[in-house]
């Protein structure tokens, strides 16, 4: 009772390979891959005793499935600051996750920058219930999870759910976000200095413009950048 397991399930016939349990009921099931893998998440055993893989082929397929069963251990877990020190979570076992925590309070703004990436996942801000705010899924590039604003002081959770058999390795950053910027400008007026201190963070200008009439807008002296580590 509490073990973790999962099941990963190689490309064979159409059919369900699926996990049952010691009283004979189905724990849970997924649909055997034309190509590739496929997952039974990890799955808490709540009955002691002898559990089954059953692999059934739809219709007259016959053939062959190659099935690994792993024993999961605890999801990675830790702390992260915004502002402060990147964070590497490593998954290391198929259906394993990750979870930072960090304090946050009603109102605030936080972001997310994801780097060093080497394997698709899911990456999401959760509040202390499990409730999802937002998410950016990565493959092999960087990711951004743009602002959210926290609705309530909370302990929330930056959580990793690598795709499928996926293990590897992000490197999370968590920003705390300031208001965003706005003005104004003038069309043939003087240049406006734009600056933005944290990552998520827009500025807005408006002006008076009338129908028919054509403008340009001219940027320099650009230095944005992607955030370091």
């Amino acid at each position: 009772v509490g073990q973790r397991v999962s099941v990963k399930v190689g490309a064979g016939p159409v059919g369900t390979v699926s996990l049952v349990g010691p009283d004979r009921a189905p724990v849970d099931s997924v649909s055997i891959p034309v190509s590739g893998n496929a997952l039974i998440d990890t799955q808490t055993l709540q009955i002691a005793g002898t559990y089954s893989i059953l692999v059934d082929y739809s219709t007259k397929n016959k053939g062959s499935v190659q099935i690994t069963l792993y024993n999961v251990p605890a999801d990675v877990s830790g702390t992260i600051t915004a502002g402060g020190s990147a964070v590497a979570v490593a998954p290391g076992t198929p259906g394993q996750n990750g979870a930072l925590t960090f304090s946050g309070t009603s109102g605030q703004r936080v972001s997310v920058y994801i780097s060093s990436v080497s394997m698709t996942a899911e990456v999401s801000i959760r509040n202390g219930a499990g409730t999802e705010l937002d998410s950016a899924t990565v493959t092999a590039l960087p990711g951004f999870i743009e602002p959210v604003t926290l609705p309530s002081t909370d302990t929330y959770t930056v959580f990793v759910d690598p795709t499928g058999i996926a293990t590897g390795s992000v490197t999370l950053n968590l920003y705390s976000v300031a208001a965003d910027v706005s003005g104004s400008i003038s069309i043939g007026g003087s240049a406006v200095s734009v600056s933005l201190t944290s990552p998520g963070q827009i500025a807005s200008y408006t002006f008076s413009g009338t129908s028919g009439q054509q403008i340009t807008v001219n940027a320099t002296s650009s230095n944005f950048r992607t955030p370091a580590n």
